[in-house]
């Protein structure tokens, strides 16, 4: 196609589609990358043909979007998505279309996306149709929604995340008008599930430009997820023309769950959330997730001693992973790395958790332990060995669980 390099089923579904009578174009983000140099990972088709009859020109083909005219492709090992060219009615709940038109031309199709570089088309020839100026936005780097973005906005809320997640993926600036239309529209944010939110902040924070899910807070985005004494303070955060302190997310070299991590505990840092566990569970992420990265946050944002009594204490509190990924935050906000400091703690061999004292529960029922009395007495003994890892025998052990258990029996 041209001077573009187009893998050969993208090619052979674009062409069966028009030796059928119907026009096929390649549209948004893969014509943005090879206009950028870049690889696609995803091919999108829009075609003037129905769903029912792109469906018949192939023999797997499944429809994956009927209401929207989209039918998935399959061919030569790859995929594609072609959906017919269409515009799109009243967006009565400000996420999606309450029902589509399909029609035949393709700027008309163009002209409902929502940023001017994802508003471009590619023929089977190679030539790119481009009515919004999207490739002189991309030489500007610049992310400018199509039309009226107050429009753009009121359609999909969502659009407004994208947007700062696009100026993340790409290393754009948003457009002046685009950003204001954002401020004034982010209320809509409040119509947008926490899943669709949650799936745009975590592809800013895997992007090459981190630090700009910092963006998110200061457009008031993510209000509703910040505490109340934090959603008045979100749009002080961050000074007019950066994103601020959230620029140590780059320290961070790859990782999701440690960028993820280190975000929430710069908005614990900032008193903008109390709680990173419950931040993440309310963004609906996975009870596993949300506790171990609330955690590190919670960890992290301390900046506490990294000594090795209280490296052993924070493993024997919150465990080993969650101690690892807190020197991830620790760094972001900080400055400093403490992972050395817990690698050498855990390579000692010292003691930090009961089990790994050199006494265990079957040994306590044996002395006359019951119940909870043996958490109880291991829980103490473990206190004692973290800071004195000496005490850490058997026979020391036993003889301080003798004195433990004659304490209860005189307390009861």
């Amino acid at each position: 196609m041209g001077k573009y390099s187009v893998p050969n089923y993208v090619t052979y579904i674009l062409t069966e589609i028009e030796k059928a009578g119907h026009r096929a174009y390649l549209v948004g983000g893969c014509v943005r990358d090879m206009v950028m140099g870049r690889r696609p990972s995803d091919w999108d088709i829009a075609t003037s043909a129905l769903p029912d009859k792109t469906a018949k020109i192939f023999k797997k083909a499944i429809p994956t979007g009927v209401k929207y005219g989209t039918v998935t492709v399959f061919y030569g090992g790859g995929k594609a998505e072609v959906t017919t060219l269409r515009r799109e009615n009243e967006y009565s709940d400000a996420r999606r279309p309450d029902s589509v038109d399909f029609v035949s031309d393709i700027e008309e199709d163009l002209s409902r996306r929502d940023f001017t570089v994802n508003a471009m088309a590619m023929d089977i020839l190679g030539n790119i149709i481009d009515p919004f100026g999207g490739r002189e936005d991309i030489r500007q780097r610049v992310i400018r929604c199509v039309g009226d973005p107050k429009r753009r906005f009121s359609e999909d809320g969502l659009r407004m995340m994208r947007a700062v997640r696009f100026s993340a993926k790409l290393g754009f600036d948003i457009d002046h008008d685009t950003v204001s239309a954002i401020l004034e529209n982010a209320p809509l944010m409040e119509h947008i599930s926490a899943e669709r939110i949650r799936d745009e902040l975590l592809k800013a924070l895997i992007s090459k430009q981190p630090e700009k899910a910092g963006l998110f807070i200061k457009y008031r985005l993510l209000e509703r997820f910040l505490s109340k004494s934090g959603a008045m303070a979100a749009g002080t955060v961050l000074t007019a023309g950066g994103t601020g302190d959230f620029s140590g997310l780059r320290r961070i070299r790859s990782g999701y769950g440690e960028r993820a991590a280190a975000f929430a505990g710069l908005l614990i840092k900032k008193g903008l959330i109390k709680d990173g566990q419950e931040f993440f569970m309310s963004l609906r992420f996975s009870k596993s997730e949300a506790k171990l990265w609330g955690n590190a946050a919670k960890i992290g944002a301390e900046d506490g001693k990294w000594d090795d009594v209280s490296i052993k204490n924070l493993l024997n509190k919150y465990g080993r992973e969650a101690v690892l990924l807190s020197c991830h935050v620790n760094r972001v906000i900080y400055g400093k790395n403490p992972t050395r400091l817990v690698k050498r703690v855990l390579d000692s061999g010292q003691c930090w958790n009961a089990g790994m004292l050199d006494i265990g529960g079957a040994d306590l029922e044996k002395m006359g332990f019951r119940g909870r009395q043996i958490g109880f007495c291991l829980e103490k003994l473990t206190a004692i060995v973290i800071q004195s890892p000496q005490m850490n025998e058997r026979e020391i052990l036993a003889t301080m669980a003798m004195e433990i258990r004659d304490g209860i029996k005189t307390e009861v």
